[in-house]
């Protein structure tokens, strides 16, 4: 098993995060035997990669929050990889586009560290978790309509990004809905 910060912690290292833990485990991982089996040997190998860790957080971090004050050129979108170096979780490449249009709403300066572009990517991914369990109700509807406890509601069209349905054609569009094989609406 790969250390852990506690584990270089409790060796006596300085300067391990979590951000910068996969540079400094792949800096100790290439050294040669023998050294990488004292406190100061792996803190020399650790250094270099903490402050290249570091470097790389800067430039990700720059490059969202230049996202958030600028999205009009794809180009210029952030990665998987910025997300990454900058210490942001759950970013992946099925998701990188609904989470560079969240940043890409934000302001310039609301992106620009950690602890601001988290918040951003939860609230996301939890919006695309929720339109996906909708999507997956919608769905289950149209391949079983015996139970109308199990019919899909406003809100549940609302999550998976259909717009229009409201109490008044609740009915018309869940009848609509039932009426399909299920595959078929299985995406917007």
């Amino acid at each position: 098993n790969a250390p852990t910060v506690q584990d270089y912690v409790n060796a006596g290292v300085t300067g391990v995060t979590a951000t910068n833990l996969g540079a400094v485990n792949n800096a100790v991982a290439a050294a040669a035997a023998g050294q990488a089996d004292s406190t100061a040997e792996i803190q020399g190998l650790a250094a270099p990669a903490i402050v290249a860790a570091a470097e790389a957080q800067a430039a990700a971090l720059g490059a969202i929050d230049n996202w958030a004050a600028d999205s009009s050129n794809p180009a210029n979108a952030p990665t998987v990889q910025d997300y990454v170096n900058a210490g942001v979780t759950g970013v992946t490449a099925a998701n990188l586009g609904a989470v560079n249009e969240a940043i890409g709403n934000a302001q310039a300066g609301q992106a620009d560290s950690l602890a601001e572009i988290q918040p951003l990517v939860d609230n996301i991914l939890t919006s695309i978790a929720a339109a996906a369990e909708a999507l997956q109700k919608i769905q289950n509807w149209a391949s079983d309509d015996s139970s109308p406890a199990n019919a899909p509601s406003t809100a549940d069209y609302l999550a998976a990004g259909v717009v229009g349905v409201t109490l008044t054609n609740l009915l018309v569009v869940t009848e609509a809905i039932a009426g399909v094989d299920g595959v078929a609406a299985d995406s917007l």
